[in-house]
């Protein structure tokens, strides 16, 4: 209704129902022409190869029309490796403005913190009790977030115990928290930088 009076009408309409969900919740609406839209900037950009975009737009075409036969499980995960590399912040950037109408709706995880098994705190959190217990991590703005992309860098440097926790979360389609609570990586893109 806010957001209808801030445009000057008597009634919310469908457009202004829109509106809202996508600046809110950054709902992928128009799926179609956002991912036609995203096909072009990808390519215009050179941010992946023709082949990678064309197979990266067609799983996304699937998972975000709800058709996906593990609807759990992230929207995508792609591993970027190569020559990917040097492009994964402005792909993240470009695939988060161009579906979810913003840049910062890109959630960025640096895994070459995490070269120990007790590093896994700083992914899911500190036990209660102790230092660092009540701090926000990066994945607690995918909570707050929900439809966004994960942009995870050198994720070849992480320990091996941590690659193990997250992998498990994509397998399942969320992370658990220090306190119990799951963080839920069902509407987002995974984006995962390799560089080993």
């Amino acid at each position: 209704m806010a957001h209808a009076l801030a445009q000057n009408k008597r009634a919310v309409d469908v457009t202004d129902a829109e509106a809202v969900a996508q600046r809110t919740a950054g709902m992928p609406l128009n799926l179609g022409s956002r991912l036609s839209d995203l096909t072009v900037q990808l390519t215009d950009r050179a941010l992946l190869t023709p082949a990678d975009i064309e197979m990266l737009v067609s799983h996304l075409q699937v998972t975000l029309s709800g058709l996906c036969l593990r609807p759990v499980r992230p929207d995508a995960v792609v591993l970027l490796t190569g020559p990917a590399v040097a492009n994964s912040e402005k792909l993240a950037e470009t695939i988060a403005r161009v579906l979810y109408g913003s840049e910062r709706r890109v959630v960025a995880v640096d895994f070459g913190r995490f070269t120990s098994p007790s590093d896994i705190s700083l992914l899911v959190g500190a036990p209660p009790g102790y230092v660092g217990y009540s701090d926000t991590l990066p994945m607690h703005r995918v909570a707050q977030l929900g439809w966004c992309v994960v942009l995870g860098t050198n994720v070849h440097a992480c320990h091996p115990q941590v690659l193990e926790v997250f992998a498990q979360a994509l397998a399942s389609g969320y992370l658990t928290e220090s306190r119990g609570r799951r963080i839920y990586l069902s509407d987002a893109i995974v984006l995962l930088v390799w560089c080993g």
